[in-house]
Formats: structure tokens, C-alpha cells, sequence
């Protein structure tokens, strides 16, 4: 007589039949309301001979009801016939599946599930369904799952050995996980795809279009937040003071795959002295075009307009010294993503961007000796950086996935509190060196809104502004007379999460 084929558990391994006997099942579902939830290997007996059957993987016994999700491997026994990972008698709601691609794809018989989510790994590892035996009727539901996040991109044959009729969402736009949308499509539309094969296609819009537009706001952020601190206090005889500024601002791309994404800007500063402690003055900061953000094209800014008002007790920046400041920034862009229907490889749409803010300082100089000065320092910032909403429009060619964006924003209320030194190295040249620790008091970046004849899908990103940042500067100016002066300078903003923002500047500024 034939040995019995042992009984797998979760993640186990069953025994092989003997001689003439037929391999066990690994594991058997009877009665209603089961759960499986394998990461590990779950394998049916071997066939004893080549009269006899091998067991399955998995059997659901008639009239059994179960949710099945597979982050491992199952597979039935080896024999001469066919036998299967999954075999189903009985009725499974959702098969969720990670086995396929490299490695031997899950085989299943009996209906449908109810629905299949397909969980994708990378582009070699994912759930691939080979099915058998399909009862009438019966039809299943192909998503992406949510237990894992899938690079944009086309994953072939995710289920196989189905008709179109056991399908119920073939070209209907899914959300499925954090930030994904799916849309199932024939694969014989593809040159080398088979017939009664499915393929799914994913839009990452989290990774591909949230998170770079997040950094983007971030940049428009730090931009107009960097304009708050200008200022312009040399004057002659007519209480006026112009500077002219070149700057390379560095923003690390983190979250965004890395590296550093740099831009230029030039800066026209004037201000007039009403009183011999009042001021007041203008700005205009011109962003030339950076490196570019994958998925945002066509950015065109106005420069940046701003305004201040000082207040210096004494000219030697001892006492009371406070400012207010205002800035503004309107711009556009082309915000572009992988098209999941139609004949365009690419879907965009323009949206208005608009960031502006306010700021105010007091400080207070203290004279150290050999005429250096140290001030402390309290700050208050508002910045708000908002990209509108936008719909989707054709590139090229049909555009069937049209999607809608909400308006974006990305607006905090900050604090800073730090010190100021300044003071002569010789008597043509002056320093200042700034240290500051500016803190979040309010605000977030919003959630990223998408919507669609699906429905909506939001996304949050992890590219916000950290809770706080270190901000730190020095500069140093040479005198090339009593109103005329030369200034170099660097500033560096390390923010909590390892975040930088860095830059320099080289400028010239004259008294009249």
C-alpha cells in the first residue's frame, strides 16, 4: 500500500506519497470564513506513481469560503496530470498574490475569485495567475494590491487562462494601494502577448507626480522664504542704497531618487532711508531655470516681488533693530505623467503657481570690544507655495484616462530664533556670520488629490518641511570705498530629516 502525502501548515512542506498512493493536499479549507495569510511554502504531496494524483497546494473543499493572500509560494505536487497551487471547489472572496514573474507562477482551477490584487515587488517580481478550469459565469476583479507599491510601468500576463467574459474591470481605471493607479488590458494587444492573458498597467502617481511636485513647492518655498531676510543699508548723502546679487541655491532631492537639483538667481535690491532710523525698500529676484523635476516641464516664472520696512536704533547695528517684509511669486508649469489609455505615451496639464509671504525680526545689538557686535535674534515666517488645480489634456495623440488634480499646497507658519555677529577683520574688509534654529509652529503640505471616472485617490507625501531646520550663513564684504562694496556669502539650511539647502551669493551694493 502507498504511503500518505503529509499535511502542510503555513509556510510548510507536504510529504510525498509512496508507492502507488496519491500525494495529501498541503492545506484543506472546509467551513466558511477562512484566512490564509502565507509569506513562507506551501507545497501538495507528490504523486506515488504515474496512475496517481498529486495534491494540491491549497484545496477549498465544497461549499468552503476563504480570503487567501500569498506573499510566498504555492505549488501542487509533481505527477504525470496537472496539478495546482490553488485548487478551488468551494468560493474565494480575494486572492491576493506576489508569486510570478522569476519564479514559477501560481496555478489555480476552479472559479474565480471575487477579486485578484496583484502584488507587485519590482518589475521581476510579482503576482502571475495561470488559471484552470473557470466555472460559468463566474468573473473576478484585477487590481494592484495595496500591500505593496509598484513602479509605473506594464506587468505582463498578471492573470492567464481567462476569457474576457470572466473579466469585470478590462480597461476601467483602479486605485489600488498607497498612491497607484491599475487598469487591466488584453494582452494580445501587445505584439508578443498571448490570447486570454491580462496585463496590468500602473500609474505610480505618489512616486511619479506627488512627490516631485511636493519638492517643487518645497524649492518655491525656500526661495521666497530665503527673500524675507533681504535688506539693503549703505547710504550716502540721498538716503539711497541699490545691490545687485548673483546666486546658486542647491535643494537636495532626497525623496525624489537623490541628488542635488540647482538654479540661478539675480536680485535688484534698492531702499530708500526716510529717517536716520527708517527705511524702507523693494525687490525683484529673477529664478532662471534649474535642473530639471521628471514630470514637470515648461516652468515659467515672473520674478519674485518684495518689499521691507527697517527700523535700526543706530547705524552701527547696536540697539533696536527690527524689519518687515513681503514677498510675492507667480508662475506656471506643465505637469506630465505615463498615460494609462489611449494612443498618447503621455498625459499634462498646466496649472498656475503662486507662493508668497510675510516675515518680521527684532533684534538686538550688543557691542563685544574692538567695535564687534553681536545681535540675537527672534523671526516669525509665513509662506504659502499653492500649485491650482488642473485636468489632464491630450499630448500627442488620444488621452482616454483623463484625470483632475485639486489645488496643492504647501504652507507653514515658522519661528527663528538665533544670533547675529558682525564686526571689522581689517579696515576694508567686515564680516557677519548668522547661526538660527527655525522651527515649524503650524502649517503642512496638503494631500495629494487625484480624480478620475474611478473615483478619487490621495496621496501624502513624505517630502514635507521638517519639523525644524539649522539655518547657518557667513559672509564677508570688501569696502572699495565708503558707499561702494563688494559681498560674498554662502548659507546652508540643514533640516531635521538630512534635508539640505545650500547656496552663494556674489554682489555689489553702492550708497548715494
Amino acid at each position: 500500500m502507498g504511503g500518505l502525502g503529509a499535511v502542510g501548515g503555513f509556510g510548510g512542506l507536504g510529504g510525498l506519497g509512496g508507492n502507488g498512493g496519491n500525494g495529501n493536499t498541503g492545506v484543506a479549507l472546509s467551513g466558511s470564513g477562512n484566512t490564509i495569510w502565507n509569506s513562507g511554502t506551501i507545497l501538495g504531496g507528490d504523486a506515488g506513481g504515474i496512475t496517481s494524483a498529486a495534491g494540491s497546494g491549497i484545496l477549498l473543499e465544497l461549499g468552503a469560503t476563504a480570503e487567501i493572500s500569498n506573499l510566498g509560494f504555492i505549488a501542487g505536487g509533481s505527477a504525470v496530470t496537472s496539478s495546482y497551487g490553488i485548487e478551488n471547489k468551494g468560493n474565494i472572496s480575494r486572492l491576493r498574490n506576489g508569486q510570478g514573474g522569476d519564479v514559477e507562477a501560481l496555478t489555480y482551477w476552479g472559479d474565480l475569485p471575487g477579486a485578484y490584487e496583484v502584488i507587485i515587488n519590482s518589475a521581476k517580481s510579482y503576482g502571475q495567475l495561470v488559471v484552470s478550469g473557470g466555472g460559468s459565469g463566474q468573473v473576478t476583479t484585477v487590481e494592484a494590491s495595496s500591500l505593496t507599491v509598484a513602479a509605473t510601468g506594464s506587468y505582463h500576463d498578471v492573470i492567464s487562462g481567462v476569457t474576457a467574459a470572466g473579466i469585470a474591470n478590462e480597461g476601467v481605471v483602479t486605485a489600488g494601494g498607497h498612491g497607484v493607479l491599475s487598469v487591466l488590458s488584453d494582452a494580445a494587444l501587445r505584439a508578443d502577448g498571448a490570447a486570454e492573458a491580462w496585463d496590468l498597467n500602473i500609474l505610480n502617481f505618489g512616486h511619479d507626480m506627488a512627490e516631485p511636485q511636493t519638492f517643487f513647492l518645497k524649492q518655491n518655498w525656500l526661495a521666497v522664504r530665503r527673500t524675507l531676510d533681504y535688506d539693503c543699508d549703505l547710504f550716502d548723502k540721498n538716503g539711497v542704497c541699490v545691490a545687485l546679487l548673483s546666486q546658486y541655491n542647491s535643494y537636495d532631492g532626497k525623496n525624489i531618487g537623490g541628488g542635488n537639483y540647482g538654479e540661478l538667481s539675480g536680485t535688484l535690491l534698492g531702499a530708500k532711508r526716510l529717517t536716520e532710523k527708517v527705511r524702507v525698500g523693494g525687490f525683484l529676484d529673477w529664478r532662471f531655470d534649474g535642473d530639471d523635476i521628471d514630470g514637470i516641464n515648461s516652468i515659467d516664472r515672473l520674478p519674485i516681488v518684495g518689499g521691507f520696512v527697517g527700523y535700526s536704533q543706530a547705524a552701527d547695528g547696536l540697539g533696536l533693530q527690527a524689519r518687515l517684509a513681503v514677498a510675492h511669486e507667480h508662475g506656471s508649469a506643465d505637469f506630465s505623467h505615463a498615460n494609462l489609455l489611449g494612443s498618447a505615451a503621455s498625459a499634462s496639464g498646466e496649472a498656475s503657481v503662486d507662493t508668497y509671504g510675510v516675515g518680521a525680526e527684532v533684534a538686538w545689538g550688543i557691542a563685544l570690544k574692538d567695535q564687534q557686535v553681536i545681535m540675537p535674534y527672534v523671526s516669525m515666517n509665513y509662506v504659502d507655495s499653492t500649485r491650482d488645480d488642473y485636468r489632464d489634456e491630450s499630448a500627442g495623440g488620444t488621452v482616454e484616462d483623463q484625470f483632475s488634480y485639486e489645488s496643492y499646497s504647501a504652507a507653514y507658519t515658522t519661528a527663528t530664533l538665533g544670533f547675529r555677529l558682525q564686526g571689522a577683520i581689517t579696515d576694508k574688509i567686515d564680516y557677519t556670520f548668522n547661526a538660527g534654529v527655525e522651527s515649524v509652529l503650524g502649517g503642512d503640505t496638503d494631500k495629494f488629490e487625484v480624480r478620475g471616472e474611478f473615483g478619487d485617490a490621495s496621496y501624502q507625501s513624505r517630502n514635507g518641511l521638517s519639523d525644524w531646520s539649522l539655518d547657518l550663513s557667513a559672509g564677508i564684504t570688501y569696502k572699495v570705498d565708503d558707499f561702494k562694496a563688494v559681498m560674498l556669502s554662502s548659507h546652508l539650511r540643514q533640516m531635521e530629516d538630512g534635508v539640505t539647502h545650500s547656496g552663494v551669493s556674489l554682489g555689489y551694493k553702492m550708497g548715494f
